[in-house]
């Protein structure tokens, strides 16, 4: 009923410039969530994150869009009929996909196991219960990394210090300022020991718990996760969606301190506000308007639409086509070939037609848009039931204890946040950047058993 009140609401205001058909949205996102009702009948944390981000991008946004009386953007400005159709169209198809794929995935949903065997799992060498000598290695490294590159601790920074796109930006440069290949070598060594750690140290105060019955390893517990989560480098989404599923793992361990968990998702919720709130602070000129940071930062209908007016100018024959869709958006983002690569992508086209320049401002070229460019406004939208559908995979993996726990969430979750804040270059520069080395970083912790616990 919301939905349709606020597109009554946004109607009635008489929407403008680009903006014009954006009472639809509100409309749609009522229509599909009757259509896929069922989706709701086992509500899991990917749905959750799915019904959230889509509610901001088609409800919220044009609920502040109004209110800030329909503000064109900063940067570069066209007005097009045909265009603005084609951007409800791709959003409309989109969501249809992913709704569906939503409902075709609701039996992924099952959990096969009990508390105490997820508790069991939780406690193998996979998840850092001990470690062994492949770990103590990989942090002997780091330690060492830091020592010789004292500037590689300028990688790290507390949230507050800065906003979200600064603080991508510095960490950028200082890796850049780095020797050749030693910043990329020390970010992935420093990640992988910073997880191992903190895995290692939570699993030894559960220990504690089981045997001194004090509260205060749990509250030890969360003290280190909230601190985590608050310290970044270049991809925000990892501490924070670390964070999420080391939560996750203390809910399950201490099932007597679950009433503390709605204390927690509050201090998150208010901590996520906050951020937002900085970062517009921050950037005001950059955003010019709430609105548009909000679909900046959600793959919003201002990006789909000024998305294809970027490839419109910068036209392509199909040979370019599938060289920049292997090269530039695919191959050239794998971690650490990456710094052999200086080619084109998608998102240097957005970003050359917004700013002028191959700089991120802070727009992201939505995930749905690089798929449509590549394949056409009827086929694109149906590539964003890929990273949702390996979502729901995940998150049957990481529910039921398969695999590195910690691995198997974040997946879960940088999946299902792709299609409202990524793209398919971000992706794989997160997941060759990160996950994967804590992946092989898990298995050598499994495998390598030459060692003592600590």
């Amino acid at each position: 009923m919301a939905a349709v009140c606020i597109a009554i609401f946004v109607f009635d205001s008489k929407p403008t410039g680009m903006y014009l058909y954006m009472p639809v949205l509100p409309l749609v996102f009522a229509v599909v969530n009757i259509l896929f009702l069922q989706i709701y009948n086992n509500i899991t944390i990917v749905t959750i994150i799915v019904v959230l981000m889509e509610f901001i991008r088609y409800v919220v946004t044009p609920l502040i869009v109004m209110i800030e009386g329909y503000p064109q953007g900063l940067y570069t400005y066209s007005f097009n009929k045909d265009i603005m159709v084609n951007t409800i169209i791709i959003m409309f198809m989109e969501i249809i996909v992913i709704y569906y794929t939503l409902y075709a995935c609701r039996n992924f949903s099952e959990i096969r196991i009990e508390d105490d065997d997820y508790i069991n799992k939780i406690m193998q060498k996979k998840n850092y219960a001990s470690l062994k000598i492949s770990s103590f290695i990989i942090i002997a490294f780091t330690v060492l990394l830091f020592l010789a590159f004292p500037g590689v601790r300028n990688i790290y920074s507390f949230i507050f210090n800065n906003d979200m796109s600064s603080l991508a930006i510095d960490t950028t440069s200082t890796i850049d300022s780095l020797p050749r290949g030693v910043g990329w070598i020390s970010n992935v060594f420093a990640e992988i020991s910073r997880y191992i750690i903190i895995e290692y140290i939570i699993i030894r105060l559960f220990r504690k718990s089981c045997i001194y019955a004090k509260r205060k390893y749990f509250y030890l517990s969360a003290l280190i996760v909230v601190l985590n989560m608050m310290i970044g480098t270049t991809s925000m989404v990892i501490s924070l969606t670390s964070s999420i599923v080391l939560l996750f793992q203390l809910y399950i361990l201490y099932p007597k301190e679950r009433k503390f968990f709605l204390f927690v998702g509050i201090v998150i919720g208010s901590f996520a506000g906050i951020a937002l709130v900085l970062s517009y602070l921050k950037n005001v000129l950059t955003y010019q308007s709430l609105s548009q940071m909000i679909q900046d930062y959600t793959n919003g209908y201002y990006n789909v639409y000024q998305a294809q007016f970027a490839y419109e100018v910068r036209d392509l024959n199909l040979f370019e086509k599938i060289e920049m869709l292997f090269l530039g958006d695919g191959i050239a983002n794998i971690s650490p070939i990456n710094i052999f690569f200086d080619s084109e992508n998608s998102s240097d086209i957005f970003n050359y037609y917004l700013y002028g320049t191959k700089f991120n401002g802070g727009a992201v070229l939505p995930y749905v848009s690089q798929w449509v460019y590549y394949f056409s406004p009827v086929i694109g939208p149906f590539f964003s039931a890929i990273p949702i559908y390996l979502s729901k995979k995940m998150e049957r993996k990481w529910r039921n204890g398969e695999g590195n726990i910690l691995v198997m969430g974040m997946l879960t979750l940088v999946f299902a946040l792709t299609p409202f804040m990524y793209n398919f270059p971000t992706f794989i520069h997160i997941l060759t950047m990160n996950i994967i080395p804590l992946w092989i970083a898990s298995k050598a912790n499994e495998k390598f058993v030459f060692g003592t616990k600590l």
